[in-house]
């Protein structure tokens, strides 16, 4: 059985860096109107009622009412509507 390679850290423990500058997922939610997700790697699934978006560690599920994209590039995505629930998938 072939085990996983690990992974190495070419930055200095020293260095007070946030995880989201190594490409961990950074949600902000802004009251139950707004997401905003960095460092996703895409859209699987959309509709005005569901979001899934694949990320490094799995899925991220945004549900919601009248939900609409705002801005989607490479790496961020803010969705807009009546937000109602987050399900993080592993």
């Amino acid at each position: 059985m072939r085990r996983k390679a690990e992974k190495k850290t070419l930055v200095p423990a020293g260095l007070d860096l946030p995880g989201e500058a190594f490409g961990e997922l950074l949600i902000t939610v802004v009251g139950n109107d707004s997401v905003r997700i960095e460092n996703h790697r895409g859209i699987a699934q959309f509709s005005g009622e569901y979001l899934r978006l694949s990320t490094r560690g799995g899925g991220l599920s945004i549900f919601g009412r009248e939900m609409k994209i705002r801005v989607l590039a490479k790496q961020v995505l803010v969705v807009e509507g009546r937000i109602q629930a987050l399900e993080w998938e592993t």
